[in-house]
Parts: C-alpha cells; structure tokens; sequence
C-alpha cells in the first residue's frame, strides 16, 4: 500500500500487493478497505483507527463497474507506525515512532516473506501529545540485522509500510544514484550544479570508494561528453561560475587520462572567469568564492589565490557563512589545496563550520516528528552537508547520527506522512550526501559502538 500527497490535503490511497487484501478481493468481500485500512496502521486526522470499508464500500455498492474500484480520496490520514521507506543499514540504530491513544505494551518486526516474529519489544522515550491526544513512542529495534524485507506491528495499530534490512543499503543506493546522474549528463538533463556534485563526489571517494568497486560509473569521461555539448559562451549568474568550478575541477581529475583537453579546460575556464560578469547579488558572490577556490586548487595561480584573501571581510561577516553550498564548497576545495593558503582565511572558514557543527548537534529538534517542519527540507538538507563535507575534522558518531535522522525524516520518518524523493526533488544534494554515507556504512561507522578514526580521504 503506498499513501502519497500532503497531509494537509487529502491523501491519494492505492491497495497493492498485500497477499491476504487479494484473497479478500478474490473473494469478493466489500470489507477489502478495511483489512488493507487497518493493515497499513492508517489512522484518521482525530486519532481514531479506521476499521470500516468507509469510501471503499460506499463506491463498490453505488458503482456501475464490474469491479471495485481502488483509488480514491481519504482526507487527513496518518499512519499510527512511522517509519517511511528509507530502509535501514545492517549496523545502523532502527528506530520508527508510534503515535496513538492507547499505549501498545509490546511491539513486534516480522520477516515480510513469512509473517513470523523476528524481533519483539517494548515502546521507549513515551511522551503523552497535547490535549490528551494519546501519546508518542519510540520503538527500536537494532538486533534486527539480516538482509531481508520486514514490517512492524502492534497490537490496535495494524502494520507499518515494508522496509529493508541490508549490508550494502546506501553503497547500493548511492551508487543508483551516480549511475542515474552519469545518464543525466549524457543525455544533456543534468543541471551544472549535478555535474559539479557528481565530479566533487568523485574526487573526494576515489579512493574510498570509486577504486574498491570493480565497475564504478565513469565519471570523468561523462562530465567530459558533457563538457563536449554544453554551452560555455552564453552563461549568466551563478551558472556561470559553476561551470568554471566544473571545467577547473575536471581538468584536475582529468589531466593524467588526457593531458592536452585538460589545459584546454583550464584556458576556457580562467577566460570565462575573466569575463566581466557582474556580481550583483550575494549568490553570484559568493559563486565566486567557488570558482576561484576550484581554479586555484588546480592552477595555484595567485591571481585565484588573492581573490579569495580579498574576500575575507565580506566571508567573515556572514553569520550563517556555510548555508551557501558555493561556500561550503569552496572552503573545503581552498583548505585542501597543496599551495599555498592564507592561515587566517583558512581558520576563519574553518571556525565558523565548528560553530555551525556544533549548534546543529545541540538542536534537539532537528528532526523531531513534532516540532520539526517538512517544509525546511532544503534546510535539513544544508546541515546534513556541512557535517558531511566536514568528515575529516569531525568524526563521531554524533554527528553521522544526525545525517542519518534527517535521511530517515525525509523519506518519511515524520508524522506529516511526507516522503522526498531525493534522487528526483533534490539530486545534487543526494550526490553529495549519499556518498558519505555510503562511505560509513562500507566502514562500519554507522555502529554506535565503532571506534573513531580520523578520514583524511583528501
């Protein structure tokens, strides 16, 4: 069963898959809405589980068609048991919330395939809602740790969406990811900023990741067919800069394979950064910073280098410095650089992203499924950056943690009922963020219990 929409509106419902909703529907029995109702733990906007066919049996009985119709409108539903549909890493803390009137005393994971009870538990962290609405829990369940596909149920809250267990569960998905986006670029549909992700997470994996693989996507020879058809004449605003930092990255990660198209890039991108385009706004500014950073790391020409030095005034002035990716970015491109680097820039940029680091670990709230807003998932999406781009001077578990929970958040972890198909909403950020995790998870540094090790993979 899928629910898809906003909840603020009314949620479009289709039945699938279910073994026992087809039996009944081979049966013939109008009740079909109500198993795969209370079978989904769906409960209604004042709290109340749904046991009755409802719209289901009223569209079957009034209908001229000689089957019953599937697909209609139910405003305000909300599943008792929130987990989304993220799925989980082997190692990973499982959690998913419950939110209900009554207090179920225990909570059962059970294998998908077989019905059978893997793991039984108790609600933890319980907390009562406003207005005596019944109450919200936390149930865990980290001994769950096979590969397999399994749902969660309780007593007056029917079963959870199906999730997935598996060792391999970001490695398989990031690579989805870049696999998906190496055929964006190909076929002309990638946005600059896409290819730019797709070229730092190359970069800074290669290693770690891209080198361990047998068959990794070729991401230097397609941003280089990219490169080939895009357009570097007419560009404006922040565009413009980002294909700078692209053509300037590439021809660093490029110049071994094919010397010559390599200074070609270079070339292009210094002319094109010496066009006269005006900075008129604070994002094309500090797009900039990003160019110069990515054509100093590559050329170490001072020109690039005193750029970036003339900027720090306007950079230090800015309180929430590393909400810019453009930034972001550039800082860990400039601060890893083998030139020379200006230690009171360098440490500026680097104090304001501990700071940063450090308010976004003390925000309890973050991704709460009460006090948190869907609507700041670009903001979510920001945070679980900067502590990514930030691995190698911070490593806890702490910190992963918080990426982890607004991943789960945005996937559907939230009492909403909203899901963010990040591949398709947000890719580059996807790119970006997925890569990282994919690296603990190859790691083990989703575990808790793992030891911290410094990651100096740049």
């Amino acid at each position: 069963m899928s629910v898809t929409g906003n909840s603020t509106k009314s949620n479009r419902v289709k039945i699938r898959g279910y073994k026992k909703v087809a039996a009944v529907l081979a049966a013939g029995l109008l009740s079909a809405g109500a198993v795969a109702l209370s079978g989904c733990g769906i409960v209604s906007e004042d709290g109340t589980p749904f046991t009755k066919a409802g719209a289901v049996a009223e569209q079957a009985v009034g209908s001229m068609e000689e089957s019953p119709l599937l697909e209609y409108e139910m405003p305000g539903m909300q599943p008792s048991i929130v987990i989304g549909d993220g799925g989980f890493s082997e190692l990973e803390v499982k959690y998913a919330w419950i939110k209900c009137h009554e207090l179920p005393e225990l909570f059962m994971v059970r294998d998908a395939s077989t019905g059978e009870n893997v793991y039984i538990g108790r609600p933890e962290s319980v907390k009562p809602l406003e207005k005596g609405e019944g109450y919200k829990a936390k149930i865990e369940f980290a001994p769950v740790s096979e590969d397999g596909t399994y749902y969660l149920t309780a007593d007056g809250l029917g079963c959870s969406y199906e999730f997935t267990v598996s060792s391999t569960q970001y490695q398989d998905l990031f690579w989805s990811f870049m696999e998906n986006e190496c055929e964006r670029c190909r076929s002309g549909e990638a946005t600059a900023e896409e290819v730019y992700m797709c070229l730092y997470s190359y970069e800074r994996y290669k290693e770690v990741l891209y080198d361990l693989r047998e068959d990794p996507p070729d991401v230097p020879g397609t941003v280089k067919d990219w490169i080939a058809s895009a357009d570097f004449d007419n560009t404006s605003g922040e565009e413009h800069y980002i294909k700078i930092a692209i053509l300037s990255k590439f021809a660093r990660n490029y110049s071994k394979t094919d010397e010559a198209l390599s200074k070609s890039c270079i070339d292009k991108a210094a002319a094109m950064y010496r066009k006269n385009e005006a900075c008129d706004t604070d994002e094309k500014i500090k797009a900039t910073f990003l160019a110069a950073s990515e054509l100093y790391k590559t050329t170490g020409e001072e020109e690039y280098s005193k750029k970036i030095t003339d900027m720090y005034e306007y950079l230090d002035e800015c309180e929430d410095l590393h909400s810019s990716r453009y930034i972001l970015y550039g800082s860990m491109t400039y601060m890893t650089t083998k030139y020379w680097v200006d230690k009171t820039t360098c440490d500026m940029l680097i104090s304001k992203l501990l700071y940063r680091a450090r308010d976004i670990g003390d925000d309890k709230f973050i991704t709460d499924p009460e006090t948190a807003s869907y609507d700041n998932s670009e903001s979510f999406l920001i945070c679980a950056q900067q502590l990514a781009v930030m691995n190698y001077v911070l490593d806890g578990y702490e910190y992963n943690e918080i990426i982890m929970n607004i991943l789960h958040y945005l996937k559907g972890r939230n009492f909403e009922g909203n899901t963010c198909d990040m591949q398709v909403d947000y890719p580059a950020d996807a790119i970006a963020i997925y890569s990282w995790v994919a690296w603990l998870e190859k790691n083990g540094k989703l575990d808790p219990a793992a030891p911290v090790v410094w990651n100096y993979s740049w």
